[in-house]
Formats: structure tokens, sequence, C-alpha cells
């Protein structure tokens, strides 16, 4: 095997790989091996590859919507499996030997068993309950509807400014119809731009 695709095995959503593309083994100057529990990953260094990356069509602010893609050079490629053991990993690990490329000393990350991260938990006592799950269930509205963003106070005051002052020229009471529009306009763009993705889902 002389190429590897690097769509097929690297880490992220296969329906929309980050990148598109094959690497020829035989440009590959060292590896290094990472081991992450039972996860295992290489460390691929070799020579200048250019591949095809996708990134959203269009950008306004936060929000970005549509598909396009625009190459970019890489002189390092990271594989990651979910056990080292897989059929991807085992050929790759064939074809870095059979190209006989150097390799570099294996990193291994450790973790800490699940009995130590527990115990460096602190355990808190919320004063007012009630309260807590009000503020709590009304800061998932917010993330539900703005997915997560928050919009630059100085991007929200001009939005307030420009959609409040129209309505506080006709009756002054009208001025907050102008800041629930703008904030109405950022939710229902914001709600656009996440079912798009899903879509590409």
């Amino acid at each position: 095997m002389g190429s590897f695709d690097a769509a097929s095995a690297a880490v992220g959503a296969p329906w929309l790989p980050s990148r598109v593309g094959a690497l020829d083994v035989a440009t590959v100057t060292s590896f290094q091996e990472v081991e992450r529990s039972h996860r295992w990953a290489v460390l691929l260094r070799h020579a200048d590859l250019v591949q095809r990356v996708h990134v959203p069509a269009h950008r306004v602010l936060w929000w970005s919507w549509g598909n396009a893609e625009r190459p970019l050079l890489f002189t390092e490629t990271e594989f990651r499996f979910s056990r080292l053991d897989t059929a991807l990993a085992r050929a790759l690990r064939h074809s870095l030997a059979a190209f006989e490329v150097p390799k570099e000393p294996t990193r291994k990350v450790s973790m800490p068993p699940r009995s130590a991260r527990i115990g460096t938990l602190t355990p808190y006592r919320v004063e007012r309950p009630a309260l807590y799950r009000y503020r709590r269930r009304a800061r998932d509205i917010y993330e539900e509807l703005y997915g997560g963003h928050h919009l630059f106070w100085r991007w929200r005051l001009l939005g307030w400014a420009l959609f409040g002052l129209p309505f506080l020229l006709i009756e002054p009471w009208l001025g907050p119809a102008g800041v629930a529009l703008f904030e109405l306009l950022i939710i229902g763009l914001t709600q656009l731009s996440l079912y798009r993705a899903r879509r590409r889902m």
C-alpha cells in the first residue's frame, strides 16, 4: 500500500472530513506513536502536502454556512484510532514498516484513574435550590436559542440602537419592540445555521 486515505481514518465527522486526499507513505520521513489508554494514534511527518480543506462558503460575524474547499499545505498528519488493533491501524503500521520509515520514541499520555478524578471534585451546597433551578433553566433556554454563541456586547448594543431608534421615533414606548426584533433576528439566523449544519450531517 503506497498511499493512505486521510479522510478514512482521521478523527472527525466521517460525512464531512476536514481533509480530503491521500498521503503517499513514501513521502513520510518519520512517525511517532501516541498511546492514550486503549486508544492509539500516530503522527506522521512528511514532505509538503497540499490537500483540500473544508471551509464554510459564507461567513458573517460568528455565523457560517455553505460548503466550500480551499487548498492548504501540511507537513504533519495525525491519524487517531479507537484501538491499536483496528484494520486501518494494522494496515498503516504495515505500510510504515514496508517503507522502513524511521520511528521516533513513543509518546505515552497518562490519564489518572476515574476514582482519582472523582476524588478531586469538591461538593457544594446550593443555598436556594429553587432559584438555582430557575436560573439554570433560563440559561439552558438561552443556550438552546442562541446555539451556545454569545454576541459581543458592543455588537448587541449597536444592534439594539439600529433596530430600536426607528421605533423610538414612532412612539417612545415602541423602543423595546425594536430590541426584541433584533434578538429574534439573531435567534432566527442562529437556528438557521444550526439547521443547515444538521442537514450536512
